[in-house]
């Protein structure tokens, strides 16, 4: 398959893994399409970079055809283009480890882990 027939379906399955509306406008869906369309090569393809915690191995391992090839572009694509902003659950934490609550935390010890029972906190 050539490059532009690969883009062409990589567009028809951004239109499946992307919301249109809501608060999520613009970002991957919360949840992955059905497994069998484009839209899970291209859902699981840009979430393998932006948050790896929510890649669905049996999707990724079930992938044929076309589909594959629209994953295995993706990835490629992903190590020279940042993609790493189109989940929007990952865009939340990154904000948050950026604040400056975790520079109130003193890593050297565990004194901040440890409620006054000595127990740890979670």
């Amino acid at each position: 398959m050539d490059e532009i027939d690969l883009k062409i379906l990589i567009i028809k399955g951004m239109e499946e893994a992307f919301s249109t509306r809501g608060k999520r406008k613009n970002l991957l869906k919360a949840k992955c399409p059905p497994i069998d369309t484009l839209g899970s090569a291209v859902w699981q393809g840009l979430m393998a970079h932006s948050n790896k915690f929510k890649l669905g191995m049996a999707h990724v391992m079930y992938l044929t055809g076309e589909r594959r090839e629209v994953f295995d572009y993706l990835i490629k694509l992903g190590s020279r283009v940042d993609l790493s902003g189109m989940d929007l659950d990952a865009n939340i934490l990154a904000d948050f480890f950026d604040s400056e609550v975790l520079d109130m935390i003193d890593w050297e010890t565990e004194d901040d882990f440890i409620n006054d029972d000595d127990e740890p906190i979670f």
